[in-house]
């Protein structure tokens, strides 16, 4: 059974792993692709934990990422390239940014 974890700054490595090295698709960015990604998905992350926090939840095995479910506001994913619904208060909505399990994880257990 995965543990779930809220997605904050002490879980964000957590989940950027899953990103960009257990990603769903299988594939498996290089060691100066993945350095560059974990720092602007940090500086992102800490720009949409000032706004909401928890920003979702990461599923762990043990230290192993198992999935996740990230949140942020509709504002902030419409600005960097997320599609969005457009009702509401842009500020007050919470988008659904992304819902993923690990390459290698049984997706029912996970989920």
């Amino acid at each position: 059974m995965a543990e779930i974890l809220p997605l904050n700054e002490e879980t964000m490595d957590i989940e950027i792993e899953l990103c960009l090295r257990l990603h769903p698709s299988g594939f498996v960015h290089d060691e100066e692709y993945f350095r560059r990604g974990r720092e602007m998905k940090r500086n992102f992350l800490k720009r949409v934990l000032r706004r909401v926090n928890p920003a979702g939840f990461v599923a762990v095995r043990g230290s192993k990422p198992a999935g996740l479910l990230e949140l942020m506001p509709r504002e902030y994913a419409r600005l960097n390239g997320y599609i969005t619904g457009t009702k509401g208060d842009d500020g007050l909505t919470l988008t659904i940014a992304c819902l993923e399990v690990a390459v290698g994880e049984d997706r029912s257990s996970v989920m």
